[in-house]
């Protein structure tokens, strides 16, 4: 292949009117074969020749990596730009030619130095060559009135041309302009223009979740401890300023209660029906089958007892067993939408309403857990949750619970400039604390994406200097106070949340049973685990160490056994 080269540089507008200039060399192959290769295009905003000129030097010199020096010609479009003996790149390449020259010998000089044959496009055809050698004389008057104009005007154009007119070439005949109907203009305009920034956009967006895929695709899969360590390792190294090795016991530190190997429904119902219905209930042994099955092979166990003796496992364990204890290996043995639905219906229809239950169970499910419990719900209570929701509280704490009941918050979306706007709302709302203000408060907190509100929590921070959990403490109070406080932090970590719970139920409440027992047997499958860390590292003493030191005999046992773990590690 020849050493030498030439390149055509022009412009043209794609469809949605950007300028997009396209590179074009020529070259010679060994066996003489004239060769063209298209190169790229690059997209252009400003016209002026300094930045032409800067675009091909940038494409040609470091993205192309092309040697100048071999450069034997150069053809341009855009010629009212690219021309100019003062500002035009005409007058630049002349100045590389300068450069050239002095990196030259004298003996090599003529040859190597860029050779223009025409400043436009023209010379980039046959047919100018042909123009242009009959027409001669009448572009180079046109050429030598120019030349002495170092303003160029239009004005000097317009005169120079009418007075030296060349006599057109068959194809350089102006072309009858081309009539749209208002079908294609339409096309042409909007349609093809919409169309080329949609299509942009998705492609944006497809690069941008093929990243996310490529680092997160594992958390969709069904890896064990040793599987996933790999792709967190990658994690890791990709996010270095944000994660480190801790994200190890994250992942593998999770519920207390996993599936049981070797697991037989039959076996374990036949040996609950000997514990349950022989002379004394042996207790110890309905602990050790319900706490140490998960709560799929438990409603399996449920089946096949109803097979294998006619009864219901539930009713007999509520026969044979009394008090907290009851409460707790019932509890184990219904689904979770079903046990939250228990949960609720109790709370509101009981003796005491325990607005702290309904704060725990709606703060805290996703929209797919509020919909499983809605259903349940009614399915066992014949009742709409919402609406008695609405007839058994009263006020912004009952509407931030009917707008947590809805189930809609969003999910996965996160809008930087929406989080500002949103953090002010909620500043005014903590400054104002009128009715209307509440309303916009728990709107933003019971709809908002965890992800939208984490950026939101930050933005309050920075606009008003506070914590927003310290500015709702100071702003409002009661059960309304409560609720915004736990949405709040089990946007930010519900294991800490349920972590403060607990303590707030073995300590401040005198070891209140109903809410260890819920959190317990709810989280078990969850984050338990994670909510046992929690505890130590804010509390100094274990979970393990406080339930034992405040809760004794077979619910005492219970209770350990769903928290799990062997007491040298606490």
């Amino acid at each position: 292949m020849a050493k030498y080269f030439s390149f055509s540089v022009d412009s043209t507008p794609d469809i949605s009117h950007t300028d997009q200039l396209t590179f074009t060399v020529c070259y010679v192959l060994n066996n003489c074969t004239p060769v063209e290769r298209f190169l790229n295009f690059v997209p252009v905003t400003l016209h002026t020749a300094l930045h032409l000129f800067n675009v091909i030097n940038e494409i040609l010199s470091n993205e192309l990596n092309i040697n100048l020096k071999d450069c034997r010609g150069q053809t341009y479009g855009n010629a009212s730009n690219m021309s100019g003996i003062y500002s035009g790149s005409t007058y630049r390449w002349g100045l590389l030619q300068d450069s050239l020259k002095e990196e030259t010998s004298e003996t090599s000089k003529r040859e190597l130095l860029p050779k223009h044959l025409s400043d436009t496009r023209w010379s980039a055809r046959v047919d100018a060559l042909d123009s242009l050698s009959c027409n001669y004389k009448s572009y180079k008057s046109v050429l030598q009135a120019f030349g002495p104009d170092t303003v160029q005007n239009s004005e000097k154009r317009a005169e120079v041309k009418q007075q030296h007119h060349p006599k057109r070439m068959a194809d350089d005949s102006e072309e009858p302009a081309v009539v749209l109907t208002g079908e294609k203009t339409f096309k042409l305009e909007s349609f093809y223009t919409i169309t080329d920034s949609l299509v942009s956009h998705l492609n944006r967006r497809m690069h941008a979740h093929s990243e996310i895929n490529k680092h997160f695709c594992f958390l969709t899969g069904d890896l064990d401890s040793t599987a996933v360590k790999e792709p967190l390792r990658r994690l890791i190294e990709f996010y270095s300023g944000n994660l480190n090795e801790e994200i190890f016991e994250e992942w593998q530190i999770q519920g207390t209660i996993f599936p049981a190997p070797n697991f037989n429904p039959v076996i374990d119902a036949q040996m609950l029906g000997g514990a349950l219905q022989g002379i004394g209930c042996e207790k110890d042994m309905v602990i050790d089958i319900l706490t140490q099955r998960c709560n799929a092979q438990r409603l399996m166990i449920a089946e096949a007892y109803r097979e294998m003796y006619g009864r219901d496992l539930i009713m007999d364990l509520k026969e044979n067993l009394s008090h907290h204890f009851k409460d707790i290996m019932v509890g184990l043995m219904y689904p979770p939408a079903s046990y939250d639905a228990h949960e609720l219906w109790h709370a509101m229809k009981g003796a005491d309403m325990e607005e702290n239950c309904l704060i725990d169970i709606l703060a805290s499910r996703s929209n797919g857990e509020i919909f499983q419990m809605k259903e349940a719900y009614l399915m066992q209570y014949n009742n709409d949750l919402q609406q008695d929701i609405y007839s058994e509280t009263t006020g912004h704490f009952r509407d931030t619970l009917m707008n947590l009941a809805q189930g809609t918050r969003e999910e996965g979306y996160a809008d930087p400039a929406m989080a500002v706007q949103d953090a002010m709302v909620l500043w005014e709302a903590c400054q104002q604390k009128t009715g209307e203000h509440k309303n916009m408060i728990q709107m933003i907190l019971c709809n908002k994406s965890y992800q939208q509100l984490w950026m939101v929590f930050q933005e309050f921070q920075n606009i008003s200097g506070q914590d927003i959990v310290d500015a709702i403490n100071e702003c409002y109070d009661g059960f309304f106070q409560e609720l915004l406080i736990a949405i709040v932090l089990c946007v930010r970590d519900k294991p800490s949340y349920f972590a403060y719970r607990l303590y707030n139920a073995i300590h401040e409440y005198g070891f209140h049973n109903k809410t260890v027992i819920r959190i317990l047997i709810a989280r078990s499958e969850i984050d338990l685990m994670n909510i046992r860390r929690r505890y130590k590292e804010r509390y100094g003493k274990s979970l393990f160490h406080d339930i034992k030191h405040f809760a004794s005999g077979h619910y005492e046992t219970a209770l350990l056994a769903i928290c799990a773990g062997d007491a040298e590690d606490y």
